[in-house]
C-alpha cells in the first residue's frame, strides 16, 4: 500500500477506518484513545478546517502484570484482521480509481 497525501479526503478514510476498527472491537472500544491527526477537528469543530493525517494512531493502556490474564489483547487482534480483511476488498477498487 502507498503512503496516502494528507487531505480531507485521506483523512476521511482514516476515520472509515477508525470506525472499523472501533465496531471490530466490541465492548473492547473504551479501551481505545485515539491520537494524532483525527484529534484537532474533534477537540476544535468549525476552526480552520486541519488537512488532518492519512492513518490512525490510537493508544492502549499497557501495563507489566503478574497475572496476564488481565492483559489480554486477542481481541485487538481479531478486530485487526477483521479491518484489515475489510479494507483488502476496496483496495483494488481505489487503485483502479486513482490510475485512469
Amino acid at each position: 500500500m502507498t503512503e496516502q497525501p494528507r487531505s480531507r479526503e485521506a483523512r476521511a478514510r482514516a476515520e472509515t477506518a477508525l470506525a472499523a476498527l472501533l465496531d471490530a472491537t466490541g465492548e473492547h472500544w473504551r479501551e481505545i484513545v485515539v491520537i494524532g491527526g483525527l484529534v484537532p477537528d474533534v477537540i476544535a469543530p468549525g476552526a480552520v478546517a486541519h488537512q488532518g493525517t492519512a492513518d490512525v494512531d490510537v493508544m492502549l493502556d499497557l501495563a507489566l502484570v503478574f497475572d496476564r490474564d488481565e492483559q489480554d489483547f486477542g481481541w485487538l487482534e481479531q478486530a485487526l484482521t477483521a479491518v484489515a480483511a475489510f479494507s483488502a476488498a476496496f483496495e483494488p477498487a481505489m487503485d483502479d480509481r486513482s490510475n485512469p
